[in-house]
């Protein structure tokens, strides 16, 4: 089955806006387009759910407006694999590796190349993994302030204002009268969310999590 390429819908660019609103500062001013992929491509038995490049000459003649960087979603996982915090994972993922400033745009590649079985039997041995296993342990992430920059579909429109990650959670302890619980199994602080809003020590705080290994 041929490879199909379809535009976005509202809610990557709604996810997306919101991520380089709160934590990739730099991109503001990037021109960021996004499309879906029919299928994720395999390679050694492992799944690509997604990918950012830098335009070049390949993408130019296949674009109608100027970016700067594309990022393709495969929408067979994004529809029926993923969870909403697996998709705001992949879409920080993906934004994690666009880098630079205009002009000056290019891709940053992983932090951490590493075999599990080494982590195992060795342990965080290196300054790259014990910087990695540092963020893993991380509870709170900055926001930036404000945003100016878009992101868009491809061939699409562009992007309304969207609720924080935050609030969509205590939303959701609103309508379910839930509360929920997130620890560090080795800080052993955490945040409780419920429908008083996001707290920590009695503090109100902004919260977001996500993790998935992705190109």
């Amino acid at each position: 089955m041929a490879t199909e390429w379809e535009q976005v819908n509202q809610e990557v660019l709604d996810m997306a806006e919101r991520l380089i609103e709160r934590h990739h500062e730099h991109l503001q001013q990037a021109r960021i387009g996004f499309l879906f992929r029919s299928e994720a491509p395999s390679s050694n038995g492992k799944a690509t759910l997604g990918k950012a490049e830098k335009v070049n000459s390949k993408w130019t003649p296949l674009l109608q407006e100027e970016l700067d960087f594309v990022i393709w979603l495969a929408a067979d996982y994004w529809f029926d694999v993923l969870d909403p915090r697996q998709k705001r994972a992949l879409l920080d993922h993906e934004l994690c590796h666009c880098i630079g400033r205009p002009y000056e745009w290019k891709i940053r590649p992983h932090d951490v190349e590493e075999f599990a079985e080494v982590v195992q039997r060795h342990g965080m041995w290196s300054s790259d993994l014990k910087r990695f296993d540092q963020a893993v342990n991380q509870m709170l992430l900055p926001i930036g302030d404000g945003t100016n920059g878009r992101v868009t579909a491809i061939g699409g429109p562009g992007v309304k204002e969207a609720r924080g990650f935050a609030e969509d959670l205590v939303a959701l302890s609103k309508r379910d009268g839930a509360t929920m619980e997130i620890t560090s199994a080795k800080t052993g602080k955490g945040v409780r969310i419920d429908a008083d809003g996001v707290t920590r020590v009695g503090r109100e705080i902004p919260f977001d999590a996500g993790e998935l290994d992705n190109e």
